[in-house]
């Protein structure tokens, strides 16, 4: 399947295109620096700065650390409000739980809310990170929360989530589950990246065994079309922009055509990073909500 670059060739960094000449150009000559490179530079989350609303996010957060099942990373769930309703967040890559303070302080209010940050990110402790530590991490919170109505992913964390409850059965314990721009196909992250670094095919194959082995999963295989029959035992709610340059949003809706239990919420929110600070996003979510504590009473 052809498919759009997640990184826009006008948005190349200087030192991504000096990235890519060293991939094009260099390492067919060099390929276990460059494989270790690839690796390098794919797990490896960029710091961001915390500004004072983030802050105050943390402070207004009851914590709790909790330690991954497989990789033994530890991640931090941040808790807000105490409703009957309870609600799970993941941000995606690069994100954090501060991220969705602006929904998270309306969702607040009617519901128990866990924002959780991946290792490596927010509050976390450093950590490499990739989207097989993601769907760990995920596996681990619900085990560890034991009781979760819905679970809201963003991006990265949307893949994540569509990936777990595939993988496991959590049928019993979720009701709904939120995707913000999600891709249908989280294999293609990683293709995607071999497109952007123009890496030669030789090389890439030993970066993707070696990922491989290192994660004990199979990453091209990583697609949410391999369980639409474990889907179709939750209430599927897409959010989704319909400008959204990095995954268009006809995917979204080829999958979601697919399940017979499923929405599509799609309108112009703001662009791929911007879906949990849209008003219209906020109000649909509440409504998810609010329908789930109705059919409790």
């Amino acid at each position: 399947m052809e498919e759009e670059f997640y990184i826009a060739e006008e948005d190349l960094t200087p030192s991504m295109r000096l990235i890519r000449f060293y991939f094009h150009r260099v390492s067919a000559l060099t390929p276990r620096v460059a494989t270790k490179l690839f690796w390098h530079l794919f797990t490896k989350p960029r710091p961001r700065k915390f500004a004072k609303t983030d802050e105050s996010f943390y402070e207004k957060a009851s914590q709790e650390k909790v330690l991954s099942q497989k990789f033994k990373a530890e991640f931090l769930l941040n808790k807000r409000g105490n409703g009957d309703n309870r609600v799970l967040i993941l941000h995606g890559w690069e994100g954090r739980s501060s991220d969705f303070s602006k929904l998270i302080t309306q969702l607040e209010k009617v519901a128990t809310v866990y924002a959780l940050d991946f290792p490596g990110h927010g509050k976390s402790p450093k950590s490499r990170a990739h989207l097989p530590m993601f769907v760990d991490v995920i596996e681990s919170a619900l085990n560890h929360l034991a009781e979760v109505d819905t679970v809201i992913g963003h991006s990265l964390g949307a893949a994540s989530l569509a990936m777990a409850v595939g993988q496991g059965d959590y049928s019993n314990q979720l009701k709904n589950l939120v995707f913000m721009g999600l891709h249908p196909e989280p294999s293609q992250y990683f293709l995607q990246y071999k497109r952007v670094t123009k890496v030669n095919d030789i090389v890439f194959e030993r970066c993707v065994r070696m990922a491989e082995e290192k994660t004990s999963a199979k990453l091209l295989d990583y697609s949410c079309y391999n369980y639409l029959e474990k889907y179709e035992r939750f209430a599927m709610h897409f959010i989704h922009d319909e400008k959204d340059k990095i995954i268009r949003v006809d995917r979204v809706e080829d999958l979601a055509n697919k399940l017979s239990d499923s929405e599509v919420f799609k309108g112009d929110h703001g662009g791929h990073f911007r879906h949990y600070k849209s008003d219209e996003v906020i109000e649909y979510i509440l409504k998810i909500s609010s329908e789930i504590d109705a059919k409790k009473d």
